[in-house]
């Protein structure tokens, strides 16, 4: 029982390394300006992220990198 308890904590330690890496990874493509491709849920369409949108995307990817990475 306490093997499975800490194998079940060593998969989510690694599931938010994982997670923060990716978080940080996009906060700075949008930081550096880098071109963000999406696809629109509705008509599959891809789009591109407007530079209007990109400082609520950065928002949004700061607050991520602030969720995952607890130090």
């Amino acid at each position: 029982e306490a093997e499975a308890k800490s194998e079940k904590t060593s998969a989510e330690v690694r599931e938010a390394e994982r997670n923060c890496n990716t978080a940080r990874n996009q906060l700075k493509l949008l930081q550096d300006g880098e071109r963000i491709a999406r696809i629109d849920p509705v008509t599959g369409e891809r789009g591109y992220l407007d530079d209007n949108d990109r400082p609520g995307e950065i928002a949004r990817a700061q607050k991520a990198v602030d969720g995952w990475c607890k130090k």
